[in-house]
């Protein structure tokens, strides 16, 4: 090996020596210098659960970038509403009160607050794992009054109360009426289920209606039906009360009281008539006379009298003491 060649070998040692010195040297004033790291968020929430469920729980999952919390409902668990249970940072606290959550609602947040006054608000998405169709029909058809109930039949393909909504569509008005009630039960079939209870209301017009049901994310029409009013009836019990006492009488189902004009009772050949001290769709409330003989008055003639209506004649029986 010839001078020259040596001494270049000898450069290139010399040259790597000196770059491997001052990497080396680098890396140690790195390592001895001390970082400082962002102190965690203190604002979070950490964990979201479902706890309206008899044997289980389900998780929301939380999008600590986003700030929302996603919770999945698969329809095979009857909820309407859900009920969460919510942890946040050591120290932290929401702001808000944790209250049920019916599944349709899209406005829902919580914020968090940090000790040192930091807030963060998150946003809640219910995803419903619904039912791919819907297919529905009335169980019962005809003619319908106010105070009797209504019942569909469906695949619904669950079962509990306050799953489904309701709604009779006025042809005439377009008014909508929301059916209280509601209870879904198993029927004969595996795909056959009943909606059933559906009370029609006591303030209803008469007309035709349009149906129109809303349950797990599906919407659904029904055939028309027709609501009238029947002729208005009375229970009448066995009433014992003073002179000018109040004596209360009710409806009989699936009847309204309407255009009630006056009530009169007839002892002895002597008609008394029994102020109307008020009455609403449901129940009559009278007076009792001063003049009222007194005594167990059984089975005498009561006359009701309606504007537009037939005439009731009923048997009452009435004790008046002093």
């Amino acid at each position: 090996m010839n001078y020259a060649y040596k001494t270049k070998i000898n450069r290139l040692i010399l040259n790597i020596s000196y770059v491997v010195c001052l990497l080396a040297a680098f890396f140690t004033l790195s390592c001895t210098k001390t970082m400082e790291l962002a102190p965690l968020s203190q604002n979070k929430i950490t964990e979201f659960k479902i706890v309206n469920l008899p044997d289980t729980v389900i998780f929301g999952s939380i999008d600590q970038v986003e700030k929302s919390i996603t919770v999945y409902i698969p329809y095979y668990y009857g909820l309407a509403v859900i009920d969460p249970e919510i942890k946040v940072s050591e120290g932290a606290r929401l702001k808000e009160e944790v209250l049920p959550v019916d599944l349709n609602e899209t406005g829902t947040t919580y914020t968090v607050k940090a000790k040192d006054g930091s807030t963060q608000v998150y946003k809640l998405k219910i995803v419903q794992q619904n039912t791919p169709d819907l297919t529905v029909r009335w169980s019962n058809t005809g003619v319908f009054y106010p105070r009797t109930t209504l019942s569909i039949t469906g695949n619904f393909m669950a079962s509990g109360v306050g799953l489904a909504k309701v709604h009779l569509i006025s042809e005439k008005t377009s008014k909508e009426t929301l059916l209280n009630g509601g209870i879904l039960v198993t029927g004969s079939g595996l795909y056959e289920y009943y909606l059933n209870a559906l009370e029609i209301p006591t303030d209803i017009d008469t007309g035709y209606y349009k149906g129109r049901i809303s349950f797990l994310g599906h919407v659904k029409e029904l055939p028309q039906i027709h609501i009238i009013y029947k002729q208005p009836d009375v229970l009448i019990g066995s009433k014992e009360v003073k002179r000018g006492d109040e004596i209360v009488y009710s409806a009989a189902p699936e009847t309204l009281i309407i255009g009630l004009k006056s009530v009169n009772v007839t002892i002895a050949g002597i008609t008394y008539d029994l102020p109307i001290k008020s009455y609403n769709n449901t129940s009559i409330t009278l007076i009792i006379p001063n003049d009222f003989p007194l005594g167990e008055h059984l089975y005498i003639p009561m006359k009701i009298l309606f504007n537009n209506w037939v005439t009731l004649n009923k048997t009452a029986s009435i004790t008046v003491t002093n």
